[in-house]
């Protein structure tokens, strides 16, 4: 069967060309070096918990893990460990949706009231607006008391479809895990068969993934690391989560291994040529995620032919640094070095930081600030003050500066990060 009906809409999507220069051919063992030097201050500064894998094509070049899968057993991270990948869930779906398409069982264009008739304004969305993140459909559908126990894909579009639009289908692109969940619903009803069944068939049995599952909090999954974060008198335990309610969007759990595999696997081509259309880009391959202190991203740069895959159970500003900045290294170029961690947070007083706290806006939305035993938190980010009004944010390695208006009152912040300066303003 002729596939090109699929392949034009699929380089819709932005797909660049695949040609690239390779990089001079460097020793392993050189290689490697270059990674645990820059490692080396993250590992000191204790911000690594995870596993790093790093290939140049079939070449193994650095396998190491850090930290520990559970803080409070003191069991240590293995090669093995299960981590919450997060949005690394949606190019997972996506291959089972271009797998759908090839098979017609589904069209971009179909509307999303064919398969879920009783979703307001299911005449306006259609997949391809599911897809693209152009439904409307907000970020986030679920309430926390939603998020606590396992919820399947049908439930959550049911909770979807109670949420106001936020924009006319079509009219702007705006992230929205919610509307990948419910496309994951229209998924199920388009092949008759639930999304674990729909990621054996169409991912893991193919890309030979064996330690990658969808699964509740209540079912056992050997080997699963807990996520922590910071906290003011330490590390702390994530907020209890089950990830279902983010099926097909950030539910799955994976080893890096199993990230490895899956990204060979599309660039060698076993899903298919549309597959690989609808998922590389001209840099090669770039996914990340995030949710509730587990951090994982996979990286696949075509100029060295390097595969670069991290899974975390601690949300430090030691990923973001290591995606930016690994692949050049590999290659190479400089990288930035390390920021000047705090060595320990500044006197300052209780009063001084009760009177940032507030309500803050940053392009819409919404963070609260509270002080927190010496310490502020932003949402559930930790500031560490390094003076009365500056803080440093250990999960983004940012440095937060408050100020004052005219009168004296608390008018806002500007966060740097990267070299990027955000203003963020007080609401009244």
């Amino acid at each position: 069967m002729s596939t090109g009906w699929i392949a034009g809409i699929l380089l819709a999507f932005g797909v660049g060309a695949y040609g690239f220069q390779a990089a001079p051919a460097v020793d392993r063992a050189e290689l490697a070096q270059r990674v645990n030097t820059y490692l080396e201050p993250y590992e000191r500064a204790g911000h690594l918990s995870g596993v790093l894998m790093i290939a140049r094509g079939p070449e193994l070049i650095v396998e190491r893990a850090f930290g520990l899968a559970n803080r409070e057993l003191g069991v240590p991270n293995t090669r093995d460990m299960r981590f919450n990948v997060a949005s690394i869930t949606k190019p997972v779906t996506q291959i089972i949706g271009v797998k759908l398409l090839e098979q017609r069982r589904l069209a971009l264009s179909d509307k999303l009231s064919k398969w879920i008739p009783e979703f307001p304004n299911g005449d306006r969305i259609t997949v391809e607006h599911l897809w693209r993140h152009r439904a409307g459909i907000p970020h986030r559908v679920t309430e926390l008391e939603d998020e606590v126990r396992p919820m399947s894909p049908a439930q959550v579009a049911a909770l979807a479809a109670k949420k106001r639009l936020q924009f006319e289908p079509g009219a702007r692109e705006e992230y929205s895990s919610g509307g990948y969940t419910v496309l994951t619903r229209v998924l199920e009803l388009a092949s008759g068969k639930n999304y674990p069944e729909l990621l054996q068939e169409h991912v893991f049995g193919p890309a030979g993934m064996t330690r990658t599952a969808h699964v509740s909090s209540i079912e056992m999954l050997p080997d699963r690391a807990a996520p922590f974060g910071f906290g003011p008198r330490g590390f702390e335990n994530a907020r209890l989560m089950d990830y279902s309610h983010l099926a097909g969007a950030g539910s799955l759990y994976s080893t890096a291994p199993d990230l490895l595999a899956l990204m060979r696997a599309v660039v060698d081509g076993k899903f298919g040529a549309n597959v690989k259309a609808s998922l590389m880009r001209e840099a090669g391959l770039d996914w990340n995620g995030l949710v509730n202190q587990f951090r994982a991203f996979a990286r696949y740069d075509k100029a060295g032919d390097f595969y670069i895959v991290y899974t975390a159970n601690l949300f430090s500003g030691a990923a973001d640094r290591m995606r930016q900045d690994l692949h050049k290294l590999l290659r190479g170029e400089a990288v930035p070095p390390p920021p000047r961690f705090p060595p320990q947070p500044a006197a300052v007083p209780a009063t001084e930081l009760r009177s940032w706290e507030g309500v803050y806006d940053m392009n819409g939305a919404a963070l609260t600030v509270r002080e927190e035993q010496g310490f502020l938190r932003v949402n559930d980010r930790l500031l560490t003050p390094t003076g009365p009004d500056s803080f440093f944010c250990p999960q983004d390695y940012g440095t937060v500066k408050f100020s004052k208006d005219e009168s004296g009152k608390p008018s806002g912040m500007d966060w740097t990060t990267g070299g990027v300066v955000t203003r963020i303003t007080r609401k009244p």
